[in-house]
């Protein structure tokens, strides 16, 4: 079976809703998937993700019941958990611990805490530097109101998901597959192939460089945080668009 993303809402935003947005940001037809398990049917929706180095395809789906009650055989196959919260509820702070702890024990590979309009002052809201010291580097954040309103515009009114189709994207899932250029390089010319290799290997300086960024962004302000964010975001689409 395909790699299990669960998506759960702590808060006014509905997890399917969620879902749809996402498939929508792919233009991707909502096709529904159901998975038997020994002690659970689980329906979910199908996404496919495309990359110039795989193509795979992973199933989203939404959970409103609290985590424990998720059965094993069920755990075991999620790779990516989404967590919707409203950034006005304090009361969420308290339980980001206990994520970080479903996270790290399931092995979760892709973690991100998705809200709106996150604060700047704690007075009123959850501020980013309160939660990122709780996260502990279990998690991205993303607030989907610092999204370009062009990508709004452009992407079916769901712009605001890129970034979380960007985290779903810069994963190598369990089921990858290759996009078909790189599995044909042996029928290429040899100038392609050592550009192709030229590529990955800004690839993989680019994964060093977020490792590191992942490692020092906790002593670093939001500003500084978003700043280095974009010149990685930029980066990524220099090595995606470099034909």
């Amino acid at each position: 079976m395909c790699p299990l993303v669960i998506v759960k809402s702590f808060g006014s935003g509905k997890s399917e809703e969620i879902i749809k947005n996402i498939l929508k940001v792919t233009d991707q037809q909502e096709e529904q998937l159901e998975f038997k398990f020994d002690s659970f049917n689980l329906r979910a929706y199908k996404c496919d993700l495309i990359t110039k180095y795989y193509e795979t395809q992973v199933a989203l789906f939404g959970f409103d019941e609290d985590l424990t009650s998720i059965p094993s055989d069920i755990l075991k196959n999620i790779e990516a958990a989404l967590f919707y919260f409203d950034s006005d509820d304090r009361s969420f702070l308290s339980k980001v611990d206990s994520l970080c702890n479903f996270v790290k024990c399931n092995k979760i590979q892709v973690a991100a805490l998705i809200t709106r309009n996150i604060s700047e002052d704690d007075r009123h809201g959850i501020t980013y530097g309160e939660l990122k010291k709780l996260c502990k580097f279990c998690f991205d954040i993303v607030d989907l109101n610092d999204q370009n309103d062009q990508n709004d515009l452009e992407l079916n009114g769901c712009g605001e998901y890129t970034e979380v189709l960007d985290l779903l994207k810069n994963y190598i899932w369990s089921n990858v597959k290759h996009s078909q250029h790189i599995n044909d390089a042996s029928h290429e010319s040899s100038s392609d192939i050592d550009g192709m290799e030229e590529q990955l290997n800004s690839f993989e300086e680019l994964l060093k460089k977020v490792q590191n960024f992942k490692e020092t962004s906790k002593t670093l302000s939001r500003e500084e945080v978003l700043n280095n964010a974009e010149k990685l975001a930029e980066l990524f689409v220099n090595i995606i668009n470099d034909d």
